[in-house]
């Protein structure tokens, strides 16, 4: 072996996780968390809707908040709006339809009942 070479069994496991994966890891997790994007995602998931209806499935959310919590998510092309009428009416994405919840509540479910 030559200076400097790394063992084949040494090799990093490409199955780990690298430092972009953690921090895209990071950057889904501070979406998710954000107090009422799983909410809107709720909300949205059967059929696009307008601000109002939103607001109504989230109360006691603030227009304001609501309205933020749709722009960030808009920005993240999570979510899109399209004007109907006069009014907006906010969709799932692609994107957003694949956020993995089925998965993510099967992990919560499958870690929370395993001893510590």
């Amino acid at each position: 072996m030559r200076p400097g070479q790394v063992p084949p069994d040494s090799q990093p496991d490409k199955s780990e996780p690298d430092a972009a994966d953690w921090a895209n890891a990071r950057d889904a997790a501070k979406i998710l968390s954000a107090k009422w994007s799983l909410p809107v995602f709720h909300s949205l998931w059967r059929a696009p809707r307008r601000h109002r209806d939103i607001a109504r499935d989230l109360y006691p959310v603030t227009g304001k908040v609501l309205t933020d919590t749709l722009a960030r998510l808009k920005r993240r092309k999570l979510i899109t709006s399209e004007d109907v009428d006069g009014h907006n009416v906010y969709s799932l994405t692609a994107a957003g339809r694949a956020i993995p919840i089925a998965i993510l509540s099967q992990w919560f479910r499958d870690s929370r009942d395993q001893p510590p």
